[in-house]
């Protein structure tokens, strides 16, 4: 359950197909297209990634507030668990 308010580091653990993961430092994203879903711990930017980073099965990336991060970029399907620890600021 995320909690409002809560701010989150994201582990990411692919089961099976490839995340080609977007990334980019947070203070870099200038460029915001929505405001900040505090309930849902998602926000979205029209700037586009530093890098992508291909997550196979069996790997996994970790996420602090401090990182952007554009999931989901691949073909076929995707298996993956993502794990979310209250941090704070």
């Amino acid at each position: 359950m995320i909690n409002k308010g809560d701010i989150y580091i994201d582990i990411q653990l692919v089961l099976s197909g490839t995340d080609n993961m977007g990334w980019k430092p947070l203070k870099g994203c200038k460029r915001p297209a929505s405001g900040f879903d505090m309930d849902e711990d998602i926000g979205f930017f029209n700037d586009g990634p530093d890098v992508f980073i291909p997550v196979r099965p069996g790997y996994f990336v970790i996420f602090t507030p401090d990182d952007a991060h554009m999931p989901l970029i691949g073909e076929g399907e995707l298996h993956k668990i993502v794990i979310k620890i209250a941090a704070e600021e």
